[in-house]
């Protein structure tokens, strides 16, 4: 092969490469505005990595080069100086080791060394090529699993599997590695054992600050879900306390022209005109009513806004319970578990010709039993006490019952879910402790 057509399919392959950046970038960081400058480093780009190809440096030069080449063109994005450290090194960690596991890999097959290939300008195109698909792979690969927002639900726990699979396979390879390396032990020497050494301290060192990040994240994870629960209380609340100062209003206003009214009826002599003016007095006096349900603060707010919240969407709401003393429960969490039921049955029964929910709160032997059933429309699967299908999407409960699941459990209590006949009920029970 002559040198212009090894160096033009070079330059080629080097377009993808600058591709695979500015995708890798994209989707790492907010784009500033798109300029001409912007289009020009990376032409620029393009052009050192090509150079840098027909150089054949060695690999701390090269990779040094390529890094400060991206470091720059991280300045056309909107993030930290520490982010734009991190990204344009993970980026050339990622391209640059698929490149050498593709010529390891090569040389092992054609049973050469990684020298004597690149003495073959047709071995050196193949890995770059090679390379470089896998890395266009990598990188879709990601975007889908971890940037995916229009997923379906089967997708989705497709997805959720396969990033816990990838969470694993830090200390898994981390486990093969340190087993594969302790099998050479016996054939190396005092030089090789020090590498070996030197390895199994960077697989240490890498695999305790995966189990740091991911201690940090597992802690984001938690903080967000209680400031989810906070912000569903809050709302529940807020709301609820409108609604009362709404009543309280109307009461006064109703007590205000009370005695007036009064007093125009007694001026009626007609029965029936005189029962209809007291009626609607009656009506609106009604109307004006906070519910005790039961003793507990929190519940009765929740039922109280999911019933007129109901009453406003033309949803028949029927609610049972006893009277709860005693309860110590923490608040969030049942809030969460209410907020979420109510909105899941509300969403579920606007889907039905026959809209209903039925609630039933009782305490029975020390521990909180809830039960919400509501009507919906569509075809519901559930094995294991998990939602697998919905034809409706309407009764797509997902991460409501998720949060339920999660709040039930810190309160060391038990959550079940059936569907038949068009009603979906939802059972749990809480141990008032």
């Amino acid at each position: 092969m002559n040198n212009f057509v090894f160096y033009f399919i070079i330059s080629i392959l080097n377009i993808f490469f600058a591709y695979f950046i500015s995708d890798f970038l994209k989707i790492s960081f907010d784009k500033k505005n798109n300029t001409i400058y912007t289009n020009i480093c990376y032409f620029g780009f393009y052009l050192l990595a090509t150079l840098i190809s027909i150089a054949s440096l060695r690999f701390l030069p090269e990779f040094m080069l390529y890094w400060v080449g991206v470091f720059l063109l991280t300045l056309f994005y909107r993030t930290t100086f520490r982010n734009r450290i991190f990204v344009s090194l993970i980026s050339l960690i990622i391209i640059e080791s698929v490149e050498l596991l593709v010529e390891i890999g090569f040389a092992v097959f054609l049973d050469s060394t990684i020298a004597q290939l690149h003495q073959d300008k047709i071995a050196i195109l193949a890995i770059y090529a090679i390379a470089r698909l896998f890395t266009f792979i990598a990188i879709q690969a990601y975007k889908r699993i971890f940037l995916a927002n229009t997923l379906t639900k089967n997708e989705k726990y497709y997805i959720s599997t396969i990033k816990h699979i990838i969470f694993m396979l830090i200390p898994i390879l981390s486990i093969s590695s340190i087993v594969a390396l302790a099998s050479l032990e016996s054939e190396l020497g005092r030089k090789g054992i020090l590498t070996v050494a030197t390895i199994i301290g960077i697989i240490l060192t890498i695999n305790m600050l995966y189990f740091y990040i991911y201690n940090i994240v597992i802690d984001r994870y938690e903080k967000l879900a209680e400031n989810l629960m906070l912000s569903k209380q809050i709302e529940y609340h807020n709301n609820q306390y409108l609604q009362i100062e709404k009543n309280l209003n109307e009461t006064k206003t109703i007590k205000h022209d009370l005695k007036y009214r009064l007093l125009d009826t007694m001026q009626k002599s007609e029965i029936d005109t005189i029962k209809n003016d007291l009626n609607d007095l009656i009506c609106e006096i009604g109307s004006t009513e906070y519910t005790l349900y039961t003793d507990n603060h929190t519940i009765d707010t929740m039922l109280n806004f999911v019933k007129n919240k109901a009453n406003n969407l033309g949803i028949q709401m029927i609610i049972n319970t006893n009277v709860l003393t005693e309860i110590i429960v923490d608040s969030k969490l049942l809030c969460s578990i209410l907020g979420n039921a109510f909105d899941n049955a509300i969403e579920g029964s606007l889907s039905s010709d026959k809209k209903y929910i039925k609630v039933n709160i009782t305490l029975e032997n020390n521990s909180i039993y809830i039960s919400v059933k509501n009507s919906y429309k569509g075809d519901v699967v559930i094995k294991n006490n998990k939602i697998l299908t919905s034809k409706s999407d309407k009764i797509n409960h997902g991460f409501g019952l998720k949060s339920i699941y999660d709040s039930a459990y810190k309160l060391d209590g038990k959550v079940k879910i059936t569907a038949e006949n068009n009603i979906f009920t939802l059972e749990i029970v809480i141990f008032n402790k």
